[in-house]
């Protein structure tokens, strides 16, 4: 964990922005990789974006104060980072927001910080933020801010500028009010023992699969109302994860029963996610057998040293993710990688999909 960041307001810093995951990562990675199983979707996104950049040039990134805030030359990609300055020590990394979208839309706007939960005091988050959002609104319509997912502490602080700067007013219930929670190779669970029922089977879905998986997807995506799915958008997702090899299923007797999607990787940490299994098929195991052979094959077949997932604050899933071996669920004591997660959404915007 780093230390407290300084409590001293009046310390510079600066935004600077990014157009191309190159760049983005030539400045960041290393505290990227430092604090990997925070960040890994932003790592992760950031990632899949290097194959799509031509090769980076430093005229590619605008540094500076707000003042100098310009539109990115990509518009439905880029990075913007907030910097100290303290005396000749190089720049500290503060904040990162993240600005993307895929093949479904945009992405909410994501937003993270190095610093634990415990130590983003307000006195010092706040005009950090205010800079940010100043900047931000000047790189996007009002309406591409449909909603901000980050650390709680960071969620907040940023609806508040953003509402009072946009006139966008903060939806009054979240989006998602979750738990980031991991499971490495010490915390896993390899439950009872017992080898599954005959007909029962953990796998990587595969093409004669798309109508199953594009039918869970598209009820995963009904369940979680802000976001749902066309049954035609559904089975595009569905085929880019079994195309990526992103997506496994619990098959019972030639039946896809449940899925779960492992799609967000970094080097050394990947995130799991998509967790649902047929209405008809519930209460029966099958979702923790898959989430403990997915966790397993990450951590001990692909090496992974964390496998990372969001859980709602009151989703009954706790329970299923604390027996595979998820850290601080269930009012468990919390290590300190386990945080409180939130998304918030603002009336007004162009809602996206993710």
């Amino acid at each position: 964990m780093p230390s407290a960041p300084p409590q001293l307001p009046e310390v510079p810093h600066f935004v600077s922005q990014y157009d191309t995951a190159t760049e983005f990562l030539k400045d960041c990675i290393h505290i990227l990789r430092t604090h990997e199983e925070s960040c890994v979707v932003m790592f992760a996104h950031a990632l899949g974006r290097i194959e799509d950049d031509s090769v980076g040039h430093l005229s590619n990134r605008h540094r500076g104060e707000t003042s100098g805030a310009t539109v990115p030359r990509r518009k439905e990609a880029f990075w913007l980072t907030v910097w100290s300055i303290a005396g000749n020590t190089p720049p500290i990394l503060d904040l990162v927001l993240m600005c993307d979208r895929w093949i479904l839309g945009d992405y909410p706007i994501f937003l993270w910080s190095p610093y634990h939960e415990s130590q983003l005091d307000p006195s010092w988050l706040s005009p950090r933020v205010d800079q940010l959002t100043r900047y931000l609104f000047r790189c996007v319509p009002r309406e591409r801010v449909f909603a901000v997912f980050g650390k709680a502490a960071l969620s907040k602080e940023f609806a508040a500028h953003w509402s009072h700067l946009a006139s966008m007013p903060t939806a009054v219930d979240p989006i998602y009010d979750a738990i980031l929670t991991r499971c490495t190779a010490e915390t896993f669970k390899d439950g009872d023992g017992e080898e599954p029922p005959v007909g029962h089977i953990v796998r990587l879905a595969q093409p004669q699969d798309l109508i199953p998986v594009t039918l869970l997807c598209e009820k995963f995506a009904d369940d979680s109302v802000y976001y749902p799915l066309s049954r035609d958008d559904a089975k595009v997702e569905a085929m880019q994860l079994i195309e990526r090899q992103q997506i496994w299923v619990y098959e019972v007797d030639k039946t896809v029963a449940a899925i779960c999607a492992a799609a967000r990787e970094g080097h050394n940490a990947t995130v799991i996610s998509k967790v649902f299994t047929k209405e008809e098929l519930r209460n029966q195991g099958y979702a923790e057998r898959l989430v403990r052979q997915v966790t397993r094959h990450l951590l001990f077949t692909r090496n992974k040293a964390a496998v990372v997932l969001y859980v709602g604050h009151r989703n009954k899933a706790q329970s299923v993710y604390n027996r595979v071996g998820y850290a601080g669920l269930c009012g468990l004591p919390r290590p300190p990688t386990v945080e409180d997660w939130l998304e918030l959404g603002f009336r007004g915007g162009k809602m996206g999909h993710w």
